[in-house]
């Protein structure tokens, strides 16, 4: 009974200041949301740069651990075992590991890591394309695997930048 003597009380101008006042209301709610949607996509980018980093250097690490167990065993190891996948020294590939393939003929939609045993290189298809390389044709990231006097190297085969940061 209250709502309807308030309803039948209103002026034409205080019903048109609370439609303004939930105007700006919605306005100021939705401007958070795009901010707060710019924010978490710049983490996720920050997470998945984390990841890449992380299995870049547990590759790397496996590579050293497997040239030390070869030196410690009095044994050279052979020119086939420095040119095998890098994924093969883990104990356990990444989760989104998509196995050997071929870098020029990839699943579309691919995310994640894979080896191409043409190009020796270690490649990587990010969810986010917010990286850039120097000359990079492809949305991949890739690593040439060399055979240096010692472990495997992994080096990037282009300049790349992650949100302003490289990635080696």
């Amino acid at each position: 009974m209250a709502t309807a003597t308030a309803l039948r009380h209103s002026t034409p101008a205080r019903m048109s200041r609370r439609v303004v006042e939930w105007g700006i209301l919605g306005t100021a709610i939705l401007l958070l949301v795009i901010v707060f949607l710019g924010q978490a996509r710049q983490v996720q980018d920050q997470a998945e740069l984390a990841a890449v980093r992380t299995t870049l250097a547990a590759l790397r690490t496996a590579a050293v651990l497997q040239y030390i167990q070869a030196s410690s065993a009095k044994s050279a190891p052979g020119v086939a075992d420095l040119q095998q996948n890098p994924f093969n020294m883990l104990q356990s590939p990444p989760h989104n590991y998509a196995g050997v393939r071929d870098v020029h003929h990839l699943p579309e939609g691919l995310i994640g890591w894979f080896y191409d045993p043409q190009c020796k290189c270690v490649g990587y298809a990010p969810a986010q394309t917010h990286w850039q390389g120097v000359s990079s044709a492809t949305q991949l990231l890739l690593f040439q695997v060399r055979a240096a006097p010692g472990p495997l190297q992994l080096f990037a085969m282009e300049d790349y930048q992650w949100q302003g940061e490289p990635v080696r």
